[in-house]
C-alpha cells in the first residue's frame, strides 16, 4: 500500500512540474537582486501609512418609559463571531492581521538593521509611539526573543501592555523549544530547567514528550504568551530535533502538542517540508534538498503529516526544493509546494506562516515588498518578522488595491487567522 501512495505522489509531482509556470510568478512580479542591502530601508516612518476609518459615537439617553425589557444574548458561534469581526475591518486592518512582528518592528526611531539583529538593543517597554503603531498596524502578532527580556515582571509588563495597546487580540509568539538552550532558559525564567527535544527524544518517551509540553506552556501561559512556534519536527540531529527517526519524531510531537493544548498555548510546527538534513545555503542562499517529492514522503514529511491533525500551524522553511518544484523559489514563496502539495495534496487545513522573512535567504535575493506578496500568492496566511514592517504591509496594501492579491486571498487568511484567535478565546 505504501508503495502504490508513494508511486501515485511521484507521479503527481511529475504531472505538476510539467505543467510550467504553475505556482511560478512572472519575472516582473518577482525580482531576484543581487545587492541585499541597495534595496533595504533602514528607519522605519509610518506618516503615509493608509488611516483606518474611526467610528463616531453618540451618547444616548434613555428614560424609563422608553426602556424595553433585554432580550436573552445568543451565543454566537466562532464562525459568526469571525465573520461579523472580518465585516467590520477595513482592507487595511485585514492585511495587518497576516503579520507577525518582533517588538522592536514597532519602533520608529530605530533602524532595521538593529530591529533584526537577534542580539543587539530590544525592546523591553511598550511606549506611546509604539502604541501608535498598534493603532496605525494592528498586526496579528509580535514575537519577542531573548534580547527583550530583562527579567519575568519586565517581561509580563511589556506582554501585558502591547496586549492592551492593540485593538484586535495578538498573538504573543516565541519559540520556546526547551533545554537550556532555548530563550525563556537563556532568560533564566524557568524554576527547574527542561529537558531538551534531543533528549526526550533519547529515551523515546510519550510521556517526557507531554511533560515537555505542560512544562513549556504552564510557564508561557504564566508569562502571557499564548502561541508557541515548536515543536520542531525536522528529522535530523540537533538539541532542538528529538531524533533522525521520523516514525519517532511525529509520536513525540503529538505528545508536546498535548502538553501545550493542555495549557492553552497555540503550537506552530515547523519546518515545513523538512530541514533537518539539508544543504545549508551560502549566507546569502536558501538551503536546499536534493531530494524528490517521493523520497520526502518517505522520510521528512512523515512526522508533519503526523502531526496537522494536532497542531494549529505549521512553520514553512525557505528550503529550495529543485527536484519538486519547478519554480525557483523558496518553499515559503511557493505555490506549487504551499497550496498545490501543502494545502491540496497533504490536506493541511490549519494556518500557514513562513518562517523569519528578515533572514538574509530572503533578503540577499528578493525585494521587501515582491518577497511578500509572493509568500501571500503562494498560500501563506502569516508573513513572520519582515525586514521592514512598513514596506512589506504598504506592498500588500497596493498589491490588493491593484488586484495583484485577490480579496478572496486575503480573506482566506484572515478567516483562518481569526479561526484559531476564537478557537482559544482570544475573541
Amino acid at each position: 500500500m505504501r508503495s502504490l501512495f508513494a508511486a501515485a505522489a511521484a507521479a503527481m509531482v511529475v504531472s505538476l512540474c510539467s505543467c510550467g509556470n504553475i505556482g511560478k510568478p512572472s519575472p516582473d512580479k518577482i525580482t531576484r537582486i543581487n545587492d541585499d542591502k541597495g534595496a533595504v530601508s533602514t528607519t522605519m516612518v509610518f506618516d503615509d501609512l493608509p488611516t483606518p476609518e474611526q467610528k463616531v459615537t453618540h451618547a444616548t439617553t434613555t428614560t424609563e418609559e422608553e426602556a424595553k425589557p433585554v432580550e436573552p444574548q445568543v451565543q454566537l458561534s466562532d464562525e459568526q463571531r469571525v465573520q461579523q469581526l472580518m465585516d467590520s475591518m477595513t482592507t487595511e486592518k485585514k492585511v495587518a492581521q497576516l503579520f507577525i512582528v518582533r517588538a522592536d518592528a514597532l519602533k520608529t526611531d530605530v533602524s532595521s538593521v538593529v530591529i533584526n539583529d537577534d542580539d543587539y538593543y530590544g525592546v523591553t517597554v511598550c511606549d506611546d509611539a509604539m502604541r501608535q503603531v498598534l493603532k496605525d498596524i494592528p498586526v496579528g502578532g509580535i514575537i519577542l526573543g531573548s534580547k527583550n527580556i530583562v527579567e519575568e515582571g519586565q517581561l509580563t509588563t511589556l506582554i501585558s501592555e502591547l496586549k492592551a495597546a492593540s485593538t484586535t487580540p495578538l498573538f504573543m509568539a516565541v519559540s520556546e523549544e526547551g533545554g537550556s538552550s532555548s530563550v525563556l532558559a537563556q532568560s533564566r525564567l524557568y524554576e527547574t530547567e527542561t529537558m531538551s527535544p534531543a533528549q526526550v527524544g533519547a529515551d523515546a518517551d510519550t510521556d517526557e514528550a507531554a511533560q515537555l509540553g505542560t512544562d513549556i506552556g504552564q510557564l508561557l501561559i504564566k508569562l502571557g504568551f499564548n502561541l508557541d512556534l515548536a515543536p520542531r519536527v525536522d528529522t535530523g540531529v540537533s538539541a532542538f530535533m528529538f531524533s533522525a527517526d521520523p516514525q519517532l519524531n511525529g509520536t513525540l510531537a503529538e505528545a508536546e502538542i498535548r502538553g501545550l493544548h493542555s495549557c492553552g498555548i497555540i503550537t506552530a510546527i515547523k519546518y515545513f517540508p523538512g530541514m533537518g538534513n539539508v544543504n545549508e545555503g551560502e549566507l546569502l542562499e536558501p538551503a536546499s534538498t536534493d531530494k524528490s517529492w517521493e523520497e520526502l514522503m518517505q522520510s521528512d514529511l512523515k512526522p508533519f503529516i503526523q502531526t496537522f491533525d494536532d497542531t494549529d500551524m505549521v512553520v514553512v522553511g525557505h528550503l529550495m526544493t529543485p527536484n519538486v518544484s519547478t519554480d525557483e523559489l523558496p518553499a515559503s514563496m511557493s505555490q506549487l509546494m504551499l497550496t498545490r502539495m501543502l494545502r491540496q495534496q497533504l490536506g493541511f487545513e490549519g494556518v500557514i506562516m513562513t518562517d523569519d522573512m528578515s533572514l538574509n535567504a530572503i533578503t540577499g535575493n528578493y525585494f521587501i515588498e515582491d518577497s511578500t506578496i509572493a509568500a501571500i500568492n503562494a498560500g501563506a496566511d502569516v508573513i513572520l518578522s519582515p525586514y521592514d514592517l512598513k514596506k512589506a504591509y504598504n506592498g500588500v496594501v497596493n498589491a490588493v488595491y491593484s488586484e495583484e492579491i485577490s480579496e478572496d486571498r486575503i480573506n482566506e487568511s484572515v478567516s483562518r487567522i481569526l479561526m484559531v484567535k476564537a478557537k482559544y478565546g482570544l475573541i
